[in-house]
């Protein structure tokens, strides 16, 4: 993201700028975040958005999780203070002194995600045109500017000039020190890698001032869902067809009986049944005693009879053969499932001819002959 940034940087000329990632989806009123953004004349606006599973849970007892944003607040949750990011494991966080002092405490948490949804001021495109070795803002622009916060306003952003004191110690923060003490980065060393040093021996450099990073984190009732990998594809498509939780954002109307999404265009079979939270598509056909539950339908889909959709999306131009199950899964477009065929927690790539067998937790991808 940094790396693009740094591309278009010369086209932008609005003193203030929203960067967002294309794989997230929010009704967020962006217009009141950046007004929220000016009036505290901040740097940068971070958007967090709080986990609905806690990143400890996928990991064995003792063991820190991977890929997990540490991002500490102060007091009030309005001032982002600290930043870590990394794909890898994280061992070792350190803490600037200085911040702690300034604001009488720091909470520190993975239970909440960066949204890479941001608000910056101009000055933070300037930041990263001089220093061409930025290609990430999670990993390199945000750990930098909390890093200097305290050195840091919108109209005097560059910290190039600032002499940080050296240190050979290895970099806790950018981290992943191993147990011998050695660091998994090798020479690798990331900007204000030793801003902790720094801050523990008091002032140096420029007046310091108030933190211009401020945080914004989602509240209840607003919906925020990145689509980050297949598993929370299926599970934003599925919030998308409830009623209940996202189902506005398509500008689609539920039935006012069923509280679900079916086209007058759709022919349902004898007995079937369409429960709520479903969304279907135009031209779909759902054979006779076929049951679709908190699922996700697309265009031309055809069910043959006796089948069971649970819990699952399924693409433009499905079919699914007579007494076929598919539960807690994702087909995609153009994939025929041949008689009494299920699919558990499968994810199904386009064109592919399932085989009349039971399927648990694989990917399926090579097209099989027909029978």
């Amino acid at each position: 993201t940094a790396t693009v940034l740094r591309a278009v940087s010369s086209r932008i000329t609005s003193k203030t700028l929203v960067c967002l990632s294309g794989d997230l989806i929010t009704d967020l009123a962006l217009n009141a975040l950046v007004a929220v953004h000016k009036m505290s004349d901040a740097t940068a606006t971070v958007l967090l958005n709080k986990k609905k599973i806690s990143p400890a849970s996928g990991c064995s007892a003792g063991k820190a999780p991977k890929d997990v944003d540490y991002i500490g607040c102060d007091a009030s949750n309005e001032r982002l203070l600290f930043y870590a990011s990394s794909p890898e494991t994280l061992r070792d966080l350190r803490i600037p002194l200085e911040v702690v002092r300034r604001y009488g405490g720091i909470t520190v948490s993975s239970e909440i995600m960066d949204a890479h949804l941001y608000v910056f001021d101009k000055s933070v495109l300037d930041l990263i045109d001089k220093h061409p070795a930025w290609a990430s803002v999670r990993q390199d622009v945000l750990p930098f500017l909390t890093q200097q916060q305290l050195l840091l306003t919108p109209t005097q952003p560059d910290l190039s000039n600032v002499a940080l004191p050296t240190s050979k110690s290895t970099t806790d923060i950018a981290g992943m020190s191993g147990t011998d003490g050695s660091s998994d980065l090798g020479a690798l060393q990331y900007p204000g890698s030793n801003f902790s040093d720094w801050s523990h021996s008091g002032p140096v450099g420029p007046k310091q001032h108030d933190s211009a990073l401020r945080v914004h984190i989602v509240q209840p009732g607003i919906y925020c869902a990145r689509i980050a990998d297949i598993a929370s594809y299926g599970d934003v498509s599925r919030d998308l067809a409830d009623s209940k939780t996202a189902l506005s954002l398509t500008g689609l109307k539920p039935s006012a009986l069923h509280e679900n999404v079916v086209p007058t265009t759709t022919v349902l079979g004898n007995k079937s049944t369409i429960s709520a939270a479903c969304l279907i598509g135009e031209h779909c056909s759902i054979g006779d005693k076929s049951s679709i539950k908190r699922s996700v339908l697309g265009n031309n889909v055809r069910l043959g009879t006796n089948v069971k959709i649970v819990n699952s999306v399924l693409f433009d131009n499905v079919f699914i053969m007579d007494g076929s199950v598919i539960s807690n899964s994702i087909v995609c477009e153009g994939v025929i499932c041949k008689e009494r065929s299920q699919l558990r927690d499968c994810q199904v790539s386009a064109g592919t001819v399932v085989a009349s067998r039971e399927y648990t937790g694989e990917v399926l991808g090579k097209p099989q002959a027909h029978a």
